[in-house]
């Protein structure tokens, strides 16, 4: 029965009708249901992106419990460095980007792209030299020498990590924005131009800071353990700065070429354009991807095996250096380069469907997506690196594709929680103000707990055991704990076995007393 055509009076008199069947409750029951499910409203955009949220957040991190807790040691270290990723470009993206919303909001509104853009180049300047500054402080290069080396090296990698990834989206969004001028908007060629002017530059200054560096750390003669780790720590963060930069500006100008419209400076496409991206459209996205990491294996073939470097002398060494630092540079590039071709083909390919083209929905489900695939590419990979046939070169190409899935998940993760403070903010009153408010409360809440307890398992090896072991006190102190655990169990092995001793004779004394209790 469709019961719109019924009305609840309509309904009662029935099931008056029926008071001699015993049919009546459950008549009445059931077809009130049907009439108020009629009645019912489908639920807002607000009340479904709350709820994918909810849903999809527990469901991601309970996953990761089972990748954290993996019986294969190197699952672990590999979940381990996909969640330290994560946060970090994570907390990275939404400082800048809040930063840098209120400084376009107040001061650039209505300016000339020019000036737009010569401030961008400013704020990118900035946060590079807060990186070089930061790193020389931490280390002791500058300023009073640290006394735990272990603790020193997690706080390098701390910062290194985190302004690595604010200055190399500051540089994104200064060379995303010189591609929005008129000459480069021509065509996927003119794009492409920039992706040069972006390696000179980036290349300019890593040589110019490697110099002070050099200079300043052997003013007294000699580099110590703290000048060569700020040395080593500065250039891997330099080197993500401009893996960051070109590989995003490379993707912009393959994406004007398949899509026939250039993204803007964030990287997102008109919905006109992006709802109706065809099939063949996704695909040949995935196929950039899939050449990024083809040249990502030469690139890692051409690298030289431990036996190499160990059999050179030191003059040979300092000429290959400059040669190394561009491979491993250019290796950054294929990383990125790959996961940035997979997050938008997974991007136009889900917002085809239309039920998934709320803003929030679609960034939820494209993380939950990419996650779930990558920790699957990851698991098969890890199985590979562990088989026999697969040799150092082999074993190298394979990590460095799991460093690229990682990234690809931190990609994801990162465009949800923007979204989601930036639609909070927009309810407000001043969601430029709201949103840098937030952004900073979700900085000060995360970045210790990744610095203490996260960073931790991957810079000290804390994967190997599922703890950080820190010392010779420490390893003491476990051994003592080990010991009185076995004690402790031993005491209550002991404790049930007398338990059952007297259960059992009393069970024996039960039996031999029934005969005479029945006489």
């Amino acid at each position: 029965i469709d019961c719109k055509f019924f009305s609840r009076e309509a309904l009662r008199k029935v099931a008056c009708m029926m008071s001699q069947n015993g049919l009546r409750i459950l008549f009445l029951m059931g077809m009130l249901a049907f009439a108020v499910a009629e009645e019912e409203e489908k639920a807002s955009d607000v009340s479904v992106g709350m709820a994918a949220t909810l849903l999809g957040t527990v469901m991601f991190q309970m996953t990761m419990y089972y990748f954290l807790n993996h019986k294969d040691k190197d699952m672990r270290k590999h979940s381990y460095e996909v969640v330290v990723s994560t946060i970090s470009i994570f907390c990275a993206v939404l400082l800048f980007q809040s930063v840098n919303d209120i400084f376009e909001d107040k001061f650039l509104k209505g300016r000339s792209p020019s000036t737009q853009i010569m401030f961008d180049f400013c704020h990118m300047l900035i946060w590079y030299a807060t990186t070089q500054l930061s790193l020389a402080y931490i280390s002791g290069a500058i300023g009073k020498k640290p006394t735990n080396l272990e603790e020193m090296e997690c706080n390098m990698k701390c910062f290194a990590v985190l302004l690595a990834h604010i200055t190399g989206f500051a540089s994104i969004n200064a060379f995303a924005s010189v591609q929005q001028l008129g000459f480069f908007k021509q065509s996927p060629l003119h794009a492409f131009l920039v992706v040069p002017l972006a390696v000179i530059f980036q290349f300019s200054l890593q040589r110019i800071t490697d110099t002070l560096r050099t200079k300043f750390a052997l003013a007294d003669g000699d580099m110590d353990e703290f000048e060569q780790g700020w040395d080593e720590e500065t250039e891997e963060a330099e080197n993500d700065v401009m893996g960051l930069v070109v590989s995003f500006t490379t993707v912009q100008a393959i994406r004007f070429a398949v899509n026939g419209t250039l993204p803007n400076t964030e990287g997102a496409l008109p919905p006109e354009v992006l709802f109706s991206a065809t099939g063949s459209q996704v695909f040949m996205l995935v196929g950039f991807g899939m050449l990024f990491l083809a040249l990502l294996a030469v690139l890692v073939g051409s690298e030289k095996s431990e036996q190499e470097i160990e059999g050179e002398n030191e003059a040979d060494a300092e000429s290959d250096e400059l040669k190394d630092r561009l491979l491993e540079t250019a290796a950054v590039v294929a990383i990125m380069g790959f996961a940035w071709c997979l997050f938008f083909s997974s991007r136009m390919f889900l917002a085809g469907y239309p039920d998934l083209q709320e803003n929030m929905v679609l960034n939820l489900t494209i993380a939950l997506s990419i996650s779930f695939v990558s920790f699957a590419c990851i698991r098969l990979l890890d199985i590979a690196q562990d088989a026999d046939w697969s040799g150092e070169k082999v074993d190298s190409v394979i990590e460095k594709i799991i460093v690229a899935f990682g990234i690809l998940v931190g990609f994801a993760w990162e465009q949800t929680f923007d979204t989601a403070v930036a639609s909070l903010a927009s309810r407000t009153s001043a969601p430029g103000e709201m949103k840098l408010v937030l952004a900073f409360f979700c900085v000060i809440l995360i970045v210790p707990a990744w610095r203490y307890y996260m960073l931790p398992m991957v810079v000290q090896k804390g994967w190997m055991y599922g703890f950080v072991i820190q010392g010779h006190e420490h390893l003491h102190e476990l051994a003592e704990g080990h010991k009185q655990l076995e004690e402790e169990e031993e005491k209550m092995k002991e404790e049930k076995a007398k338990k059952r001793q007297a259960t059992n004779r009393a069970s024996i004394q039960a039996n031999m007393n029934q005969p005479l209790l029945k006489a």
